[in-house]
């Protein structure tokens, strides 16, 4: 008799890891227009397929919210709301050309250290890779969408309720993640790359 729950999940599965390959390959594409594109064009070519990017990366926090991702949701949900809110209020209304490269370059390389991980699953380089790059990227972005917060609520023009959330932005980003965040990402990299191997010594 056929399990019915295989068959149901199954195709689930397959969705998950096309949606995991399709950012992959959209974060690799952001990158290289970082790189590629001059400040001031960059924005307009790539906010829409960096939205796009960051609904798969909502579908992310769902499926940890119901149990079926292994993840932080408070994390999770907190970080991409700071995304979400930077491509749609923050960015738009900056006039420093240089934050969105640093910015979305930050999220990019970012990115693509992470889905590998769930792309090519028998890879062990993948993990250390996951692990080891935010150590050398968050500090970039956070620090880039905090100082992008607080030009924009300098601005005259911006309106009430985009200040509060500029206000919780540059609070996490100026506050909570130095301290909290940051220790935790430089923590798990070190476990990371000196942790195994003197599990190993142990075992030799």
């Amino acid at each position: 008799m056929t399990d019915s729950r295989s068959t149901n999940v199954a195709p689930i599965g397959y969705l998950f890891d096309t949606l995991n390959i399709l950012a992959l390959i959209g974060w690799t594409y952001v990158a290289y227009e970082v790189f590629s594109t001059t400040p001031e064009s960059l924005f307009a070519k790539v906010s829409t397929p960096a939205l796009a990017l960051e609904t798969i990366c909502l579908v992310e926090v769902g499926r940890i919210a119901i149990g079926d991702l292994p993840g932080n949701l408070v994390l999770g949900t907190i970080l991409h709301a700071i995304r979400i809110l930077t491509l749609t209020e923050i960015i738009p209304r900056n006039d420093e050309v240089w934050l969105a490269p640093a910015v979305l370059g930050s999220w990019a390389v970012t990115e693509m250290s992470r889905y590998p991980m769930y792309v090519f699953k028998t890879w062990k380089f993948a993990r250390l890779l996951r692990m080891v790059v935010p150590v050398m990227t968050f500090p970039i972005g956070c620090g880039a969408e905090a100082y992008s917060a607080w030009l924009v609520f300098c601005l005259d023009g911006t309106p009430v309720y985009v200040k509060v959330g500029l206000v919780i932005v540059m609070g996490i980003n100026g506050l909570l993640g130095p301290s909290m965040a940051y220790p935790v990402i430089v923590k798990k990299a070190l476990k990371e790359v000196f942790g195994k191997s003197k599990k190993g010594d142990k075992m030799a």
